[in-house]
Parts: C-alpha cells; structure tokens; sequence
C-alpha cells in the first residue's frame, strides 16, 4: 500500500487503488470500527491539523471582508430584486445569439428522448445549460487539453469512491480527499500560467508544435479558443467536448452538471465541422455578453472572488477542495443566474404541490458550543428550533408559528426535559439540517417524490448543481441563497453562522 502523503505516485500503485482501498476493508473484522467511523476525521474536523487552518497569517488576516461574496450590500438594490432584472435581460438575448441552437436541440430532443434529467421542457433550462456550457469551455478546456488520460480515469474513479454511502464517516473517505487533493492540484489546478506536467514525454513530441512560424515558443494556454475555432486552428471539436467534460468528471464537483451537458454533447456529435464552428462562434459572443454584463451588473455582490484567491487559495493547494474554491468571478455569476432561472421556471409545479419541505446546510447552525436537539426522523436531521440564537432554529419556528415552541434559550432550557424519541412532526413545513440535499432525497419514497417540494439552501457554487439534483428526482426546487459564505471546511478559519434573507423565504413558501 502507498503512502498518501507521497506525492510521487506510480500508475501502477494508482490503478491498485481498488484493491487497497476496498469498501469492503471497513466491514471487515480485521479493521476497527472505531478507526472507519471515528468522528476525528469527519469532514467538519479534516482542516484541525491542516496548514490552512493552523497557519497564523491567514487566521490574522482573515475577516468578514475577505468572504467571496456578499448579498447583503448597503445602500444598494435588493439582491433578489437585482438579479430578478438581471435573468430577465439575459434571457432575452438568445435572439442575437442562440436561439437557432435552443430551436435545433429542442428538435433534436424531440426525436431522442431522455429520462431522469428534466421535469419539463423549457426554453430557459436550454439557454441556461448552453451558456453554463460556454463558460465553462472558456474556464477549463485549457486545462482540459493538457489532462493525462490516466489520471482523468483516477480521480473520477476517486470521485465516485469517496460518494459511496458505505465510506460516509469514514476514515477512508478522508485518506481518499488526501489523494485527490494532491492529484487535482498537480493535474487539474490550473493558476498564474501554471501548466499540468504531468506527461513530459507528450510535451517533448509536440515541441514542434509548440512554435510559431519564426520558431519562438508559444504557450498554448495563452490561445483564445473562441479566436482558434474562428481562424480555424482547432479540429475535432467533439474530441475537445469530451476532454472538456472529462476535466469537469475527474474534479468530481460536476455530477449533475454533466448529465445536462452530456446531451448535449449527443446533440453536437450529429453536426458536421462546419456547423460546429458557426454554433461555437454563437455561443462564445453569448458567454461574452454574459461575462460583460454580469461584471457590471453582480460584480458588487462577488468583488472579493478574486482577492480571495490570491490572498488564500495558496492554503488549499493540496486539498481536495482546490478546484471548488478556485472558481472564477464568472462561474460565481452562471450560478446566480441558473438559480434564478431555475426559481422561474419551476415556480408553478413547485407551488402546485401539497407539501413543503426546507433544506438548511450545517453552516447556519449555532457553533458546536451549543447542543443540537435536532431529530432524526424518516428523512433525516429535523430542527426542533431548541435554541433561539441558532438561526435554524429562528427560522423553524418563524416559518410554523412560535406557538409551536417553548422559550427554548439555550441558557434556560432543560435539555433533560427533551423527549429524543419524538419524532412526530406537526410542522406545516419541516426544516431539516443538511451538509448535501442528496441524504434527504435518497430516503423520499415515490409517493413524496411526487407529493413533496423542496426549497434548498446553498452558498453560490452548489446552486446549479443543487437544483439540477433535486429536479433529477422530479421534485420541482425552489433556491434562497446565503447571504455570505461561513463554513471553515472551505472559506473561514473558524465556523460562521451563516444567514439568509428571510423575506424572500417567506415569498418562496
């Protein structure tokens, strides 16, 4: 077995990595069930011993005002009002750009039916995924290019291993992040001109081409590949889709994402080259528009992307967590945007349903210096709103009715008192406490699925992927945003209790 603190990994010990890394170790007698399900390396704990959140610069350093972004601004528009306006213009630009796309993919559907991805059909889902597609070739096909094969083929095997419901707890899932961090940092982390190395054999055969026409050399991470589709300097362009959609696997934050954009990568395989660059050429001036418009019209709200990247993500190389905090400004606004389009188009079935129910991540939770009375029933973790400074708990009873709670003061409430065995729920709209939507959506049975809405909350770079995975189980979402992002896991070096606007709830139920 090798050590996962060697970075000099050889292919033949990856490819071993099944082997060593059976799920089925963690059952087995020889193992301890104290070291496969030890609390110390659970995820809220796998920074304690980290550089990132021991290092006394950054702890210094950091405050409220180096969080990614912000949505309560003073003195300007209201978020959900800004960005209401925002969607409305952008969705009413396709005309110039893509509709002539939209109209063949809808046709395209038509004679090739999918199952498990939309709830219906509507032309702003399609707009949507084709400009979610667009930025993401302009942030990642450059990488994309340079990924060794084999490693693509670790780290997605990585990915899914570690999603296993069997290794959750676990300390194994941990020793899997320790991998793919170090993977995803020397073969996918991309920053400053950094090139991925990791096939210098394919580096030395493509030397010639690595050169202008008076033999200098040229970087082809600095192509603008909008330009090279337009000057005819890229072929093949479905062998660079799949590349594309490949990186997006191999980083393991794209699960959803990749079930819309696979279509469409279907879709494009049936044009010829030809038709493939005027589309290419249509959907990069849209992503540009987009780009343009967003910076001026949501940069307010994500002005510290960047400066957190430059002053912080250096403490999450290493980790596995490097492509998820290392997204650009743009990728904050595509986010913003598909949830709001999401919120439009799923508005009528979401109210058409009998029942509410409300996802609220950990990070809104009072920190761990309180204790949780919360309750597991069917689905999962249930607030019992039993501390009025947690604001989960303010919400719960805010949204069922205070006459449904005691004064539950943490410094006044008899936690003796509590029945844990209760697990009735009268709320009219339960709250459940989540770290992912996907453990409350795997214990829904059909009749929920068809009974139950969802409103989810989430910080901005899980508001695509979070829709698209509740929508996948036909359940209509509705999204509220953090105001700010607080959890230590990522962003901060302690727990901040994280907040919403709790009018745009109230609207949303």
């Amino acid at each position: 077995m090798f050590s996962i603190f060697n970075d000099n990994f050889s292919k033949l010990e990856l490819a071993k990595f099944d082997d060593n890394y059976s799920v089925d170790k963690c059952f087995d007698d020889s193992y301890s069930n104290d070291k496969c399900f030890d609390d110390s390396s659970s995820d809220d704990n796998r920074f304690n011993n980290s550089y990132f959140s021991n290092n006394l610069d950054y702890n210094l350093d950091y405050n409220l005002n180096n969080i990614t972004y912000n949505l309560n601004i003073k003195n300007h528009l209201d978020y959900y009002q800004k960005i209401e306006e925002f969607t409305e213009i952008v969705l009413s630009k396709p005309r110039m750009f893509i509709e002539d796309i939209i109209l063949d993919y809808k046709e395209f559907l038509t004679k090739n039916p999918v199952e498990n991805v939309y709830i219906d059909s509507f032309f702003e889902e399609y707009i949507l995924e084709l400009l979610y597609f667009g930025v993401l070739w302009k942030l990642y096909i450059k990488n994309a290019l340079n990924l060794d094969p084999f490693y693509q083929k670790i780290l997605a095997k990585l990915s899914n291993l570690r999603n296993k419901k069997e290794l959750i707890g676990s300390s194994y899932k941990v020793q899997i992040d320790e991998i793919r961090g170090i993977l995803a940092t020397k073969f996918l982390f991309n920053n400053n001109g950094n090139k991925n190395t990791n096939n210098t054999n394919n580096t030395d055969n493509n030397k010639d081409n690595n050169t202008d026409n008076n033999g200098n050399n040229k970087d082809i991470n600095k192509v603008d590949v909008s330009e090279s589709i337009e000057n005819n300097e890229i072929n093949l362009i479905n062998l660079k889709i799949d590349l594309l959609l490949k990186y997006l696997e191999a980083t393991g934050d794209y699960k959803e994402s990749l079930k819309h954009l696979n279509i469409w990568k279907e879709f494009f395989l049936n044009k010829d080259e030809n038709t493939l660059k005027s589309y290419f050429k249509s959907i990069m001036s849209f992503v540009s528009f987009f780009e343009d418009y967003a910076k001026k019209e949501l940069h307010i709200y994500t002005s510290n992307v960047e400066s957190f990247k430059e002053s912080y993500l250096e403490y999450h190389l290493n980790n596995e967590d490097i492509i998820f905090c290392g997204r650009s400004e743009l990728e904050y606004h595509i986010n913003l945007f598909g949830a709001e389009v999401m919120n439009k188009i799923f508005q009528k079935s979401f109210k058409a349903r009998k029942k509410r129910v409300l996802l609220l991540p950990t990070c809104m939770r009072i920190p761990k210096t309180h204790k949780c009375n919360a309750v597991n029933d069917k689905l999962g973790l249930r607030c019992t709103s039993c501390n009025n400074n947690c604001n989960i708990g303010e919400i719960t009873k805010n949204l069922n009715g205070n006459y449904n709670y005691k004064d539950n003061n943490h410094e006044d409430y008899n936690y003796e008192d509590y029945n844990h065995e209760d697990n009735d729920c009268n709320d009219e709209i339960p709250v459940y406490i989540v770290s992912h939507s996907s453990s409350i959506l795997s214990n829904l049975t059909n009749d929920d699925k068809t009974n139950v809405s969802i409103i989810g909350v989430a910080c901005i770079n899980n508001l695509i992927e979070g829709g698209w995975k509740i929508s996948s189980h036909g359940i209509p979402p509705q999204c509220v945003i953090l105001d700010y992002v607080g959890c230590k896991k990522h962003w901060t070096p302690k727990n901040i209790q994280t907040t919403i606007n709790f009018n745009k709830l109230q609207n949303t139920v």
